[in-house]
Order: C-alpha cells, then sequence, then structure tokens
C-alpha cells in the first residue's frame, strides 16, 4: 500500500463519516511507511551492489590492458625466446598485483579491512590464474588457436568467476 493510498482512505473517511477508523487508518499509514522504507533499503543494497559490479569491470579492464599488453610486448618484441606460457603467467603476475590492490582500495573499500584478504585473494586469484592458464594452454597448445584470441577468451571467462570469489570470500565482511 502507498501513502496516496491511505491518503485516499483518510479523505474517503472525513468526507463522509464512513471508511476505516482512526486506529485501523494509523496502522495503515505505519505498514505503508514500513513498506516504504523496506524498498529503498533493498534498492539501496541493489544500487550498491550493481555499482560494485561496475568498479569490478573497470578495475578487471585495466587488469586485461596490463595482461593483454605485457603479454604482448614480452613475446613479440622482448623475450620471444621464452615459452609463452611462461611469459603468459609473468604479465598475469603485474596485473594481478594491480587488480588486488584497486579492488582492495576502490571495489570493495566499504568493506571493513579484514586480516587475511591477502592469503585470500591469492586463493581466489590462484585458483583464477590455473583456470586462466589452462584455458589459454587448451586453446592455444591443443586446439592450435591464435594466441590472442584465447586471452580474449580466457579474459571474458574468468571474471566472472572472480568477481564472486572476491565478493563472499576475498573482502567479504565480518
Amino acid at each position: 500500500m502507498t501513502l496516496g493510498l491511505v491518503n485516499n482512505l483518510q479523505a474517503q473517511n472525513t468526507e463522509n463519516g464512513t471508511g476505516i477508523g482512526k486506529k485501523s487508518l494509523q496502522k495503515t499509514k505505519v505498514f505503508a511507511t514500513q513498506q516504504k522504507l523496506m524498498f529503498q533499503v533493498q534498492w539501496s543494497k541493489f544500487m550498491n551492489e550493481f555499482w560494485k559490479m561496475v568498479k569490478f569491470g573497470f578495475v578487471g579492464a585495466g587488469a586485461f590492458l596490463i595482461h593483454f599488453c605485457l603479454y604482448y610486448l614480452f613475446t613479440r618484441f622482448l623475450m620471444p625466446e621464452i615459452y609463452s606460457v611462461i611469459l603468459y603467467i609473468l604479465a598475469m603476475g603485474y596485473a594481478m598485483t594491480f587488480n588486488y590492490s584497486a579492488h582492495r582500495s576502490w571495489t570493495f573499500s566499504d568493506h571493513q579491512s579484514i586480516q587475511g584478504s591477502v592469503y585470500r585473494y591469492v586463493i581466489v586469484v590462484g585458483l583464477a590464474a590455473l583456470l586462466n592458464s589452462s584455458i589459454f594452454y587448451l586453446g592455444h597448445y591443443l586446439l592450435n588457436l591464435y594466441d590472442l584470441y584465447v586471452v580474449l577468451f580466457a579474459s571474458a571467462i574468468v571474471p566472472l568467476i572472480t568477481y564472486a570469489g572476491h565478493r563472499w570470500y576475498t573482502f567479504k565482511t565480518n
């Protein structure tokens, strides 16, 4: 029930002397106010989570650019003679360092600083890196797909899993 409906009921009550009693009207007003407050709280939680996901996307895009550009530089110019999986993991290490710092200070900054978040981050990212590297190895070496396409594909899949891990495990609230 909205406050507008409550006001209509109140107008009916005063116009013709019928309708609902004052006590019922007060209860209805209280109920409508509670419903409005509950909606506002739920909406606020939804928007908070939405903006966390947007921030996560921006940080992820930045980490992707670091990872992709470093991998490209390493494999094409700086160290082309080194096994590309090693260079892939090296570039991923730089991206992960940026990723943790940005998520800790920006994406999940409203969460209390909890001891052990670095360790939990290493666990989530370690599993994500294992998945990411496995996708790269499978796609590039076993399926003979172009390496940059595999990097793009892996970088699109793994963030879906890491968001959930970071949100509810790494940076969880007490």
